[in-house]
């Protein structure tokens, strides 16, 4: 072979590989830095989310028992705090979700809060009749339920929120969403969203 030929294709090498670890390296360290945290992110939000789907489902049973006002004080008061490190998740997971993603999840959340601070002035204020494990039974379910509907909607690939953004608009007669994924995920489920 000729010195010549093995020179060049020695000095194309050699800058071909410093362009690439100088140039393109930095970009994709930082991109798969980014990647990691947001996936990081993400992971959080569900877990804040399952926190209080677990939390919520087990003072719904608590519920249907009946205890004094003054216990329900504290639980009903850490519930509304994880909803609140829920939403302040939300806000970090935001860039890695799609904007109707975002809101889809967003939505069932304001709901939980809703029906939190109703409870809250259950609790404060009472019924008439005494009969608030009657009301907090559902109250908690519902919490429950948009906890569970939130996790879900997090839950879908970033690849998947296209399709799911034609379908995501599509609502059922009580205005909520009809939720295509959840309806596809757990068709096989028997339906106890009133329980």
């Amino acid at each position: 072979m000729d010195l010549q030929t093995i020179l060049t294709s020695a000095g194309t090498a050699a800058v071909v590989t410093l362009l690439v670890e100088y140039a393109a390296k930095p970009k994709l360290e930082a991109r798969k830095d980014r990647i990691v945290e947001n996936a990081r992110q993400r992971r959080k939000l569900g877990i804040e989310l399952i926190s209080i789907f677990s939390e919520a489902s087990r003072l719904k049973f608590e519920a249907s028992t009946q205890w004094p006002r003054e216990h329900w004080e504290n639980p009903v008061n850490e519930l509304e705090q994880k909803l609140a490190q829920a939403e302040s998740a939300l806000l970090g997971a935001s860039s890695t979700l799609k904007k109707e993603q975002l809101s889809s999840i967003l939505r069932p959340l304001v709901s939980a809060r809703t029906t939190c601070g109703t409870i809250k002035n259950l609790i404060t204020y009472g019924l008439s009749d005494d009969s608030e494990s009657k009301h907090l039974t559902p109250a908690f379910a519902t919490i429950a339920r948009n906890a569970y509907d939130a996790t879900v909607r997090v839950e879908v690939p970033r690849w998947r929120v296209l399709k799911y953004r034609k379908l995501i608009k599509r609502t059922d007669a009580n205005g909520e969403i009809a939720d295509p994924v959840i309806l596809s995920y757990f068709a096989d489920l028997p339906d106890n969203r009133g329980s």
